[in-house]
């Protein structure tokens, strides 16, 4: 869904405080979301992760799979201070670091994109 939104916007003291839409159209958006952003089958906990607690999506996935760094990074054959250095950085590595990663996690590229 890419159209027009059938929104209404509620405002306090004139500020917009609040967006109510159709619930269908709710749904359908929180669904594209989902779809678009992390792929349709990334945990809710995982999500919750990223943007609630401003996680990285590797981190994320690592601590939802009960995964330690070291064995992550033993996955991945590396060194589990350079994989730490990955995790938490605020950029993404290179392609190729992050396809090993999402493979020794089991999860797509999208999702850790």
């Amino acid at each position: 869904m890419r159209g027009h939104i059938n929104e209404q916007i509620i405002s306090h003291n004139g500020v917009p405080a609040f967006v109510v839409v159709p619930y269908e159209e709710y749904q359908e958006l929180k669904k594209q979301k989902a779809t678009d952003w992390w792929g349709e089958d990334t945990p809710h906990e995982v999500v919750g992760s990223i943007e609630i607690d401003g996680l990285s999506p590797i981190k994320a996935w690592r601590l939802f799979l009960k995964l330690t760094q070291q064995q992550v990074a033993d996955r991945i054959d590396m060194q589990q201070s350079a994989y730490s250095r990955i995790e938490n950085a605020k950029t993404l590595p290179k392609k190729t670091t992050l396809e090993k990663i999402a493979k020794g996690l089991g999860v797509s590229l999208v999702q850790l994109s």
